[in-house]
């Protein structure tokens, strides 16, 4: 019952526009949704204000798929074109070190003013950030075959 009741208003408000005995959306729906998504590249350099937990797992999110995007573009262009194989040792990753750091500004920002919505300080954002980011890269670090030293003979 409450669903219809949500729906009822939705219909009845702002929602939904009774015109000529059909429904219409409101012209406005659309391009909202697709600004909610667009603030967090808008505000990227903006470090005052307050973002909500959604804006803050968006940035997240898109910060991932701009990684694995660098990613796929080193694997896929940038090492044959510098003479690796795809997947093979000591490519490195250029391109995908390049996005990552273009994502973190978007990210900082974004983690600067979720944790204002919090009412902390905005530096707390960097421990936030930091210690999953060294987490990973000593993770990583660990996987190389090599990192102990050459196998012995």
């Amino acid at each position: 019952m409450r669903q219809l009741s949500v729906l009822t208003r939705y219909i009845n408000g702002a929602g939904l526009a009774k015109r000529s005995g059909r429904m219409h959306p409101p012209a406005t729906l659309i391009p909202k949704r697709l600004c909610g998504d667009m603030r967090i590249f808008r505000r990227a350099f903006d470090f005052s204000g307050k973002a909500n937990r959604a804006e803050f797992l968006r940035a997240i999110i898109y910060t991932i798929l701009f990684v694995l995007a660098g990613a796929w573009l080193d694997e896929t262009y940038v090492a044959p074109a510098r003479g690796f194989l795809p997947g093979e040792e000591g490519a490195g990753n250029p391109t995908a070190l390049l996005f990552a750091a273009i994502a973190a500004i978007p990210l900082s920002s974004t983690a600067v003013r979720f944790m204002h919505k919090l009412g902390v300080s905005g530096w707390w954002a960097l421990p936030l950030l930091v210690i999953p980011t060294l987490a990973f890269a000593w993770w990583y670090g660990m996987l190389d075959p090599y990192y102990w030293g050459y196998y012995p003979e």
